[in-house]
């Protein structure tokens, strides 16, 4: 599936991934292994206050220096989540070349905050309470006045001001886990988070997969608004992705398989392997079903495939396809896919003799048919349809009048290699490409998705080529014919003409002498 800018995607993703990797803060050990009790003391107006203890070297004191800014607010972040509390950046000043001059940290409990049910709230009677209920929230601001300012001096920022009381609880040890600090989305998460989006696993299921590997939520590192957050900033990377695709020169094609939020089909061109297994030759996204659009993707397989046309292609009835492909295949032979006909057959007949299971039956004895020629064809079909008083089905009747495009006594010449006449391989098909479609999917999640069912064809390819080349199949009899179809074939390929040739052939296992008897 050729799609312009996707290699650049891709690669975006990867940045994306890595960039801000936001791996857990280095916490020296002992901030881990040891966290000083929490202690409660009173301020000179009586109010509660908290604080917690922290070895010396995590302390924050006036007259610290650091370096660079950043490292200053790193400091004070190991600080607060040995303590028990979260951080926000607040007010700044710059000098005139915009180098920072002051900096606040504050405890995010810092300020007021009204919940939002409650404000501006009026008397109601019960009957003429709304439908739609209120979000219930909280309030999340005391007025707490713990900070640390940090001010530039002499090429190094400094701790001007540092307030450690709290005016509310701090987080518990065993309540870490939703410090907010403490949670950070690791390099490992967010690749997985790209990777399970490949195969249509969501934020919520990759977090509860990461929670069984690291046996237990407390142990993930990060919480499930982390993990959907992060999810949002890749679809919203891919939605940028999308603007430059959607207009491409080189996208994709096959429209059988469902739509995307686009309303764009999805179709695969697909053929059979030496294993007699669906392999998929290329497939693109369409934006509509026109003679136009055909033509162009037909092309664009040609393209794919070195201009060498294939011998036979199976499509559905659209007239549009119909039309499009003599402009494009000079030599290949178009047919209808006799699965898709069939399926319709039970919708086209009245209800009488659709309850009838005989003629289904004898219907498909017919048409499945290899062996028949085609006069054979058209008398068999003719007496069942007459045999049911089927003669003014018009819909029957447009099939017949087709059966050079779909009934193989009409192109006996042809090797179809099961392509058209095998129900499972469509189903198979159908089944496969459903475990990584998604209708509200953009085309780039579709682009990865896809490229994740190539990986799992391969890989089954690979399988049973391994397979081939170091197992032999046990034959059944003792011709030669059967010994040397195990060098050629594949082994799906040799129980096949293992079965022709023990439906040949006649054995008599027992011998009785009856002179002795």
């Amino acid at each position: 599936m050729a799609v312009s800018g996707t290699a650049n995607f891709v690669e975006g993703l990867d940045i994306m991934a890595n960039e801000n990797p936001s791996t857990p803060l280095a916490r020296p050990a002992s901030v881990e292994k040891h966290t000083p009790p929490i202690l409660l003391s009173y301020s000179p107006k009586g109010s509660q206050q908290w604080i917690r203890k922290v070895e010396e070297e995590f302390m924050p004191r006036i007259g610290m220096e650091f370096e660079t800014l950043k490292d200053g607010i790193q400091f004070y972040r190991i600080y607060a989540i040995a303590c028990g509390f979260d951080i926000r950046k607040s007010s700044q000043k710059r000098f005139r070349d915009q180098t920072i001059r002051t900096k606040l940290i504050l405890c995010h409990r810092e300020g007021f905050g009204e919940s939002k049910k409650t404000k501006n709230m009026v008397s109601i009677e019960p009957n003429e309470r709304s439908k739609k209920q209120d979000r219930v929230t909280t309030i999340r601001r005391f007025g707490c006045r713990a900070m640390i300012k940090l001010v530039f001096k002499s090429g190094k920022y400094v701790i001007d001001q540092f307030r450690e009381e709290h005016n509310h609880p701090l987080v518990l040890v065993k309540n870490r886990e939703f410090q907010k600090l403490s949670r950070n989305l690791t390099l490992y998460h967010k690749q997985t988070i790209i990777n399970n989006s490949k195969v249509n696993i969501g934020a919520s299921k990759t977090y509860r997969i990461c929670k069984e590997v690291a046996n237990g939520y407390e142990n993930v590192g990060a919480s499930l608004l982390d993990f959907k957050d992060f999810q949002r900033q890749v679809k919203l990377f891919i939605g940028d992705a999308d603007a430059q695709i959607a207009f491409g020169d080189d996208v994709s094609f096959d429209p059988t398989y469902g739509i995307n939020r686009y309303c764009m089909v999805f179709t695969p061109f697909t053929g059979i392997d030496n294993h007699k297994k669906s392999v998929t030759f290329a497939c693109s996204p369409l934006s509509n079903e026109g003679e136009e659009s055909f033509v162009w993707v037909f092309q664009k397989f040609m393209d794919a495939m070195g201009r060498k046309e294939p011998q036979i292609i199976i499509t559905d009835q659209d007239p549009a396809i119909r039309n499009s492909m003599p402009v494009v295949f000079k030599t290949a032979r178009h047919r209808f896919c006799m699965w898709h006909i069939m399926k319709k057959v039970p919708d086209k007949i009245d209800l009488i003799t659709r309850k009838d299971t005989d003629f289904l039956s004898r219907l498909n004895g017919i048409v499945w048919n290899k062996e028949l020629d085609p006069m054979e064809f058209d008398d068999k079909w003719n007496e069942v349809i007459t045999e049911f008083g089927l003669e003014d089905n018009r819909w029957l009747s447009s099939m017949f009048d087709m059966k050079e495009y779909w009934i193989p006594a009409y192109f006996r010449d042809l090797h179809m290699g099961d392509i058209m006449s095998t129900t499972q391989r469509s189903e198979s098909e159908n089944s496969f490409f459903k475990k990584f479609k998604n209708h509200y999917g953009t085309l780039i999640e579709l682009w990865l998705r896809y490229e994740s069912a190539m990986d799992q064809q391969r890989h089954t390819h690979k399988r049973l080529e391994m397979e081939t080349n170091n197992s032999i199949p046990k034959t059944v009899t003792p011709l030669s014919m059967e010994s040397h179809a195990l060098t050629v074939y594949t082994h799906e390929v040799f129980y096949e003409i293992q079965e022709e040739i023990k439906s040949s052939m006649c054995s008599l296992p027992e011998i009785h002498d009856l002179h002795r008897m």
